[in-house]
């Protein structure tokens, strides 16, 4: 239905913040925002766990949820990966949301159970399929 890309959620006095995009990689070094509440396979992608060069991530503090998450960025302690609409969402003064451009992006999809669908499920389908179509 969608695709938006990543960024890097960044402290506004972190020395990438002015760019106007960056690779993954030069976030390498810093510790990494990550979730223990959702499953590893998730807290993997939007890591990029592995990284593109073999690398693991530097795993830094956990959160239990995102305004937690954006104080800790914002106070420089960590970083964090996120969608673009973040940087819409969640704008804050001392925060820098930083295009990442070498990882895929994220792919919003409209699924439901196998077979046939309930008809309200039908009907939100069909307006999901409208809006998306433009």
């Amino acid at each position: 239905m969608h695709t938006e890309g990543r960024v890097a959620g960044l402290a506004l006095t972190h020395p990438l913040a002015g760019r106007a995009s960056i690779s993954v990689l030069d976030i390498r070094d810093d510790p990494l925002m990550w979730t223990d509440r959702a499953p590893r396979v998730w807290v993997d992608w939007w890591a990029v766990n592995p990284r593109p060069d073999g690398s693991s991530p530097r795993w830094g503090p956990t959160n239990g949820n995102v305004e937690e998450m954006l104080e800790v960025v914002a106070g420089g302690a960590a970083v964090c990966i996120a969608p673009s609409s973040m940087a819409r969402y969640y704008a804050r003064p001392d925060l820098a949301w930083v295009p990442i451009g070498d990882v895929e992006p994220l792919r919003v999809a409209l699924a439901w159970p196998q077979g046939t669908p309930a008809p309200l499920v039908a009907g939100f389908a069909a307006v999901v399929r409208e809006l998306a179509a433009g």
